[in-house]
């Protein structure tokens, strides 16, 4: 199965110092264990990115841009980058549309957008309740503790 990791596991498997590191770390490993094929897209990169170098007082990490890079770095020696591909725009706008998506909802329809193109049937996330709207569309979510 091809599987997207959301943002929010990422991070934390980015980044040791946080309370789920392990959790999230022995989850992707696991699903590597098991054959699955394990990515994400550059809309996670870009996530993981703009929390990594906001300041913690607005719920941030306040890394700078060399530890926000480092941790790119880990991700992408554990986990595929399937980059944006033609297609993904057109079906962010079928999925936004059919859901009514709005606000920031829209990062996450961007992510089933891409995840749809790219063949993924499931998305790792820390929270579910983001992507249960898209199970109509054929993704399914899978939470740290399922495996």
């Amino acid at each position: 199965m091809r599987i997207a990791v959301d943002t929010n596991v990422l991070l934390r498997f980015a980044n040791p110092n946080d309370s789920e590191h392990l959790r999230c770390r022995s989850t992707i490993n696991r699903l590597l264990k098991d054959g699955h094929e394990v990515g994400h897209t550059p809309q996670a990169r870009r996530e993981l990115w703009a929390v990594a170098t906001r300041p913690a007082t607005v719920n941030g990490l306040g890394a700078d841009p060399n530890e926000a890079l480092r941790m790119l770095s880990v991700v992408d020696s554990a986990v595929t980058l399937w980059d944006d591909i033609p297609g993904i725009s057109a079906e962010w706008q079928r999925i936004v549309s059919e859901l009514s998506v709005r606000g920031v909802q829209v990062h996450d329809a961007n992510h089933v957008a891409a995840a749809l193109c790219h063949g993924v049937s499931a998305i790792l996330t820390l929270d579910q309740r983001d992507f249960v709207r898209y199970k109509p569309f054929g993704i399914e979510t899978i939470a740290t503790t399922d495996t």
